[in-house]
């Protein structure tokens, strides 16, 4: 199990089954190659239903798993990965959100955004979102937006750009100054560590 493969499952198999099935057969009986390997699953509860699945597979014979790491649990779960004290902390949720609404209302309404807190907030949210999602992408944000729209709306979208320099601009420089990683660029580091 020592090589990354790609495989599909097909539509309406059991996923956390099948995929107990394929690791237990590509091993061939063997309980270290059963054990030679790290499954990502996206949150603790698939980890634990993959686990399960593993116990339905092999008739509740114990073998010795895999590791089981969700994506979602990441952060908090103590691992024992090369180079992960080298990862600087993430940001704590809260002050991430904090600190996103303090640079939208920094903005004094200009290029769209809000001027009362709580509406601030809310975009500080949805901006929180776009970080997480491009982060988990690899999209870098900086380079990929400017040309995200065709022409035809390069007025508005010239407005939106400034806008979004939050994300692009002050974030990433609020980020470094502070020596933080963003939530999901840690769990990204932490994986490539891994």
């Amino acid at each position: 199990m020592t090589s990354p493969s790609l495989s599909s499952i097909p539509f309406g198999v059991p996923f956390l089954d099948a995929l107990a099935s394929w690791w237990l057969s590509r091993a061939a009986g063997d309980p270290l190659r059963i054990a030679d390997g790290i499954v990502l699953l996206p949150t603790r509860r698939a980890a634990r239903g993959l686990t399960e699945a593993f116990l339905r597979q092999t008739d509740g014979k114990p073998v010795l798993l895999p590791r089981i790491v969700a994506l979602g649990g990441l952060d908090e779960a103590k691992l024992a990965l090369e180079g992960a004290l080298d990862v600087p902390p993430s940001v704590p949720p809260t002050r991430r959100l904090a600190v996103l609404a303090r640079l939208i209302l920094a903005m004094g309404g200009r290029h769209g955004a809000p001027t009362a807190s709580d509406q601030a907030w809310m975009l500080a949210e949805e901006l929180a979102v776009l970080l997480d999602e491009a982060a988990r992408a690899e999209v870098d944000l900086r380079a990929a937006l400017p040309n995200a729209v065709g022409r035809e709306f390069a007025e508005h979208w010239n407005v939106t750009l400034q806008f979004l320099g939050i994300v692009t601009e002050a974030w990433p420089a609020w980020l470094a100054e502070a020596g933080f990683f963003d939530v999901a660029a840690r769990q990204i580091a932490l994986l490539e560590a891994q």
